[in-house]
């Protein structure tokens, strides 16, 4: 019967952890206003898609270093 009582207890610790972390979470993203969608899809076009070019010359830079390193 103990074990039954302490593993009673870890899951209901555990379960309210995560409860509180989506508290958390949903309460930050309700404060997230006013959201623009159009800004916000420009942004990751702007982060992601145009910064290709970056990462593949800093691909290539590397590429290069470990080959003469090989």
């Amino acid at each position: 019967m103990k074990v039954l009582r302490l593993t009673g207890r870890a899951t209901l610790h555990l379960l309210r952890g995560i409860g509180a972390v989506a508290l958390f979470t949903l309460r930050g993203l309700f404060r997230l206003q006013p959201f623009y969608p159009r800004a916000f899809l420009a942004q990751i076009v702007q982060i992601g898609w145009l910064s290709l070019p970056v990462v593949g010359l800093t691909a290539l830079f590397t590429g290069a270093a470990l080959a003469l390193q090989i």
